[in-house]
């Protein structure tokens, strides 16, 4: 994800909104990407016993 432009977003609204130029809420869309990797999968069949 471009964690860069996702931060340099959140900082540019969070000055305006010291600086008193934010009025009302607004709202950010920015562009993702789902990357499928092996820690992306179904639930296990069974419940897993968290159990010490």
């Amino acid at each position: 994800q471009p964690a860069e432009e996702f931060g340099e977003t959140a900082i540019n609204l969070l000055i305006d909104v010291l600086k008193g130029k934010a009025k009302r809420a607004v709202k950010v869309i920015l562009p993702y990407q789902l990357i499928i990797r092996n820690s992306t999968g179904p639930a296990p069949a069974q419940p897993v016993n968290l159990t010490r």
